[in-house]
């Protein structure tokens, strides 16, 4: 019963989520812990399909949605849009953080346009669906920073979110540096659609689960793997999502002059 994670800017989907889950925002994984893996400003978006049991999870970056000229905008509505055409959602449920905290110092200016953002998020992601099919939509506060969807359980709601899930009780399963692609357990959406066949994407994906305590670490064996999982970043490297405070910083200023 695995419990693929998913990192900021990136979607993960099932055809049928099963017994399986979907989460954002833990921040122990792998071993290391970044806050900065925390819902924030951001919000998760999850689409499901009662019918089919299918479902994704998407990490908003935050920022304006209606902002199209923005690379990292862009981005968000081609991934948004790609979900919504493989799942057909009938439910979508947002989860959004407590907002921006730096030193300790709660960041007023920016958090206030934060409502507007998500209301703008929201409103993007119904008018994407087909006409007459606008899935039915519920907002989770989500104070701790994580956000994880389920399977309900019998008799009760088809899926369930838990936004304070205990990261300790899930086997989870990092996709933080798997590419964009379609694989035979899940498809991940980034940067762009990988062009390797589905077996080559899953072996790689299961060479970045090498890990340095597993059995035969440390051998001639294990570090060619190790080596070969390298070169295939640097001829295939992720680009990580740019930060948006500066875009942020700019239009708040603008806005208190």
């Amino acid at each position: 019963m695995p419990t693929y994670n998913v990192s900021m800017g990136q979607a993960v989907s099932v055809r049928n989520l099963g017994e399986d889950s979907l989460v954002t925002g833990i921040v122990s994984v792998g071993g290391t812990t970044d806050f900065g893996r925390a819902l924030a400003s951001c919000s998760a978006v999850s689409m499901v399909n009662t019918r089919t049991g299918a479902a994704g999870l998407f990490h908003f970056p935050s920022g304006d949605i209606t902002d199209a000229q923005d690379e990292d905008v862009r981005k968000s509505r081609r991934i948004l849009g790609e979900m919504i055409q493989e799942i057909s959602p009938d439910e979508v449920h947002f989860g959004h953080g407590p907002g921006l905290v730096a030193g300790g110092f709660n960041m007023d200016g920016l958090n206030a346009i934060l409502p507007e953002q998500r209301t703008s998020l929201r409103r993007f992601v119904q008018s994407s669906a087909p006409s007459g099919q606008e899935p039915r939509e519920a907002v989770h506060p989500v104070p701790a920073g994580a956000f994880l969807i389920k399977r309900g359980t019998q008799g009760g709601a088809p899926f369930e979110v838990d936004t304070r899930p205990d990261d300790g009780g899930l086997t989870i399963v990092d996709l933080s540096q798997t590419r964009a692609g379609q694989y035979p357990d899940y498809r991940v959406y980034g940067d762009q659609e990988s062009t390797q066949t589905s077996a080559d994407l899953e072996a790689e994906r299961q060479l970045s689960e090498l890990d340095i305590n597993e059995p035969g670490a440390g051998t001639q064996e294990h570090r060619r793997e190790r080596d070969f999982l390298a070169s295939l970043r640097r001829h295939n490297p992720m680009r990580h999502v740019r930060p948006y405070a500066k875009k942020v910083f700019k239009k708040v200023f603008r806005r208190n002059r």
